[in-house]
Parts: C-alpha cells; sequence; structure tokens
C-alpha cells in the first residue's frame, strides 16, 4: 500500500480565448505525492509559491489550459498528481505523472 500527501494552492489569473479575448478565472490546484517522510507543509510551501509566481498575471498561451496549467505545477512541484479546476464553472483537470517524470 502507497500513502499519499496532498496541499491545495488557488491563483486568480487571465488568458486569452481563442479570439484572443482576454478574461481571467480562480483555479483551486490540490497537488499529490506519495508519503516519503517530507513535511507536508514544506510541499505546500513550494506548491503555493509557484502558484503564487502565475497568480494576477497573463498567462502565457501555453498554460491557458487548465489541463496545462495542472501539468506545468505537477512537474515544478514534482508531484505524482494535480488537480486543477474552476470551482464557479465547475469545470477541471487532472495531471497523472509518468512513471518516468517521478518514482511512485
Amino acid at each position: 500500500m502507497t500513502a499519499f500527501q496532498w496541499a491545495d494552492a488557488h491563483l486568480s489569473s487571465a488568458h486569452r480565448n481563442a479570439a484572443g479575448k482576454l478574461h481571467g478565472h480562480t483555479w483551486r490546484v490540490r497537488a499529490f505525492w506519495p508519503h516519503d517522510g517530507t513535511d507536508v507543509l514544506e510541499r505546500q510551501r513550494l506548491l503555493r509559491k509557484w502558484a503564487s509566481a502565475l497568480d494576477h498575471r497573463e498567462l502565457p498561451a501555453h498554460l491557458t489550459l487548465s489541463e496545462d496549467l495542472a501539468g506545468h505545477l505537477g512537474a515544478a512541484v514534482k508531484a505524482c498528481r494535480v488537480e486543477v479546476w474552476r470551482e464557479a464553472e465547475g469545470l477541471g483537470a487532472v495531471w497523472i505523472a509518468q512513471t518516468k517524470e517521478i518514482e511512485i
């Protein structure tokens, strides 16, 4: 059996839709890691640091989709799974690391 830790963060950012119109969303982010003795508060600080780097900014074109945002944050914090969702709209995405990206 493997136990997992998770931590939450949020960010509010703008991006351009396919027509080029700027608009914004608030995303909730939850990242998961295999429990390996690392303090989950340390992992939460790391996740929130990466989320805050995108907070209240216009996202680059390669991060406009929730799927892309989840993968970007997952790779940055070396998570095995990241869920990103827009609570107000009830929409989101899940990114799961490939075994070559992180040990599970």
